[in-house]
Parts: C-alpha cells; structure tokens; sequence
C-alpha cells in the first residue's frame, strides 16, 4: 500500500541525536512516548514496518491514549498485511478521536483486503465525510464498490479521485478494471497504461492490459504484458496463458 499522506518528519540521525543531547541533559535513558512515536514515524517512513510497530507499542504502553500511535500501528499493521489488528488498532482510534479520517481509512482498507466490504464502505465514506479532499478514501471506496460488482459507482469514484489528484495511479488503475468489466477494452488499456506510468508495483495493471489486449486480439502485446507483470513478481492467470498459447500457435 502507497502512503497516503505526507508527514514532516525528523530524520533518524537528528531524532537520535536529539535524544542524546536530552539523556545527556537529563542524565536518565527514560523515553517518552512522543519519542517512541518519533521513532516510529521514523521507522514507517524507511519501511521498517516491523520496527515501527515495535515503537508505536512502546508509545501506547507509556500512552494507552495516544490516538495517533494507534492509528499509525494501524497502518504499519495494513503494510505488513496484518489486517486483523489493522482493524483493532484503528477502531481504538476512532474510539479516541472520531473526527479524524485516517483512522476510518486505515480501518477500510484493512477490512477491504479482509473481503468485509460493506464494513469497508462505511469506513471510506465516513473518511471522505470528514476530508472531502481524501482522494485515497475515493480510491479505495472505488475498489469495494469494484469488486461488490458496482462498476459505474467504481468509476465514479475514480474520477473523483483523479480529479482530486491526477497522479493517482490507483485510481487509474480500479477504473480501468471497472472499464474492462463494462466492455471498454479501448479506456482500460489507456486507464492501465497511465496506472503502469504512476504505481510502484505496476504488476497487476500489467495483467489488466494484457486481458484487454487478448480481447482486442492483439496477441504480441497481451504476451509483452504478461512477460512485464512476471518480471514484478505476478503469478498471472493460468487460463489467460492457456488462451494466449492457444490463440498463437493456430
């Protein structure tokens, strides 16, 4: 998962340093549970998930009030798929503050992967009610409203996102399997190749190009993308395989 909001955050040298000159000062190597947040923050921006889940508990063990470590834990937790305590930590969350809509984003997300979708609707728009600007909430609401099989819903929501911020490669991405679903080869190869343009892991839209070529019957580049979305680690579709061969050896 992409991160969906930038913090200001102090680098791990300055936050360590920081802290020797305060137990230099102080004489003592307590921590405070803002520090351990510090740390923590500072661990989920390098992507050491684990770390971050480990300071963010340290944090809320000095704080069981902390709102933000749990909605932070939360999401490291939805980065290391553990979307069961993804879910906990961010209900704890909205227990604390239920006016913040990031928690209510972390909690959909989870329950998304989790297949609880309409618990995962109600969390993205709740998320969207609290910051009408949210397009990450619109994106993720279009995924659930995609896979509960509401395609015109699930490009609407994508525009919404696009419009928001037109570097949603996610957003391109959902909408262009919401077009293909619908028939429109044409828009989903287009929507596909904007998202392979912008996404970190690209691999899936790789996949959702390759189908829409094979249905154009454009052999060559169906086979080009499901060589790309194997390159990104995609164990693709046995069946679109087998058809691909099938279709290129008459």
């Amino acid at each position: 998962m992409d991160s969906i909001r930038s913090f200001v955050r102090i680098p791990v040298g300055l936050t360590i340093l920081l802290f020797i000159v305060m137990v230099a000062s102080s004489g003592s190597f307590a921590q405070t549970a803002s520090q351990e947040y510090e740390y923590g923050m500072d661990n989920e921006y390098l992507g050491y998930y684990d770390d971050a889940v480990e300071s963010f508990t340290r944090a809320i063990d000095l704080d069981p009030n902390f709102q933000k470590a749990y909605y932070e834990r939360a999401y490291s937790y939805n980065e290391l798929e553990n979307y069961g305590n993804a879910v906990a930590d961010a209900a704890k969350a909205i227990e604390l503050d239920s006016s913040d809509p990031y928690p209510y984003y972390e909690r959909g997300y989870a329950n998304s992967r989790l297949y609880n979708y309409d618990q995962a609707l109600y969390d993205f728009t709740n998320a969207i009610t609290l910051k009408p600007d949210y397009s990450a909430a619109y994106t993720e609401r279009a995924y659930v409203y995609y896979n509960q099989q509401n395609y015109d819903q699930a490009i609407a929501d994508c525009n919404k996102a696009i419009e928001i911020n037109p570097k949603d490669g996610y957003a391109y991405q959902y909408r262009g399997y919401a077009y293909g679903r619908m028939g429109n080869d044409a828009q989903e190869i287009a929507d596909e190749t904007s998202a392979i343009e912008m996404v970190s892991s690209p691999g899936w839209a790789y996949v959702a190009r390759a189908q829409a070529y094979e249905r154009q019957g454009q052999y060559n580049k169906a086979w080009a993308d499901v060589h790309k979305a194997q390159d990104h680690g995609i164990t693709v579709y046995q069946d679109l395989i087998d058809r691909l061969n099938n279709e290129t050896s008459q």
